[in-house]
């Protein structure tokens, strides 16, 4: 079910496909928003962490819930929705089960709030100068959410301050930053 106002995208394979949206699927409904598996008792929180350069920035969503896990959780997380991540940009992998897929929002279980480390990763050409920072947030107070560079060698409280670097190679993958939430 779709509230009025929410939309979806989908994707085919190369090729494309067809798809029949008739008068007979409709349905009424009066709950919510129809996010199927949602309470109103279940423990939310979220954040989105953004890289910005001069000319432009980029943002990732995390979530944390009670119906998510480490791995995909079909509905809660997705990847880039174009066939190549952009050349400047900022997404996530999945913490188990990782299959290299970028993901452009992810959702791991609340429970893991106080003890996982995401992978990110941030794409930028060499020599270009990027803050990294939390756009916005709604964590609980006492929540730590620590930016490692493993090449820098640095640790930073993003919740304290942002972090500034310019990469020696450009940038395109994964291994090199981490969010931990402590």
């Amino acid at each position: 079910k779709l509230a009025p106002g929410q939309g979806f995208f989908v994707s085919s394979k190369t090729g494309g496909g067809t798809i029949a949206f008739t008068p007979a699927m409709r349905r009424t409904g009066t709950s919510d928003d129809f996010i199927s598996g949602r309470s109103q008792n279940q423990n939310l929180a979220h954040l989105n962490i953004e890289v910005a350069k001069e000319n432009g920035a980029y943002r990732t969503a995390l979530y944390f819930n009670d119906n998510a896990t480490l791995s995909m959780d079909p509905g809660y997380d997705s990847e880039m929705f174009d066939a190549n991540t952009p050349a400047f940009s900022i997404y996530s992998r999945l913490v188990e089960d990782n299959l290299g897929k970028d993901m452009a929002a992810q959702s791991v279980s609340y429970s893991d709030l106080n003890n996982v480390a995401i992978p990110l990763g941030i794409n930028i050409t060499q020599g270009e100068q990027a803050v990294v920072s939390i756009a916005e947030h709604n964590i609980p107070e006492g929540t730590t959410v620590v930016l490692e560079d493993n090449v820098a060698n640095t640790f930073t409280n993003l919740l304290e301050g942002d972090y500034t670097f310019k990469p020696a190679t450009t940038l395109n993958t994964t291994g090199r930053f981490y969010l931990h939430f402590g």
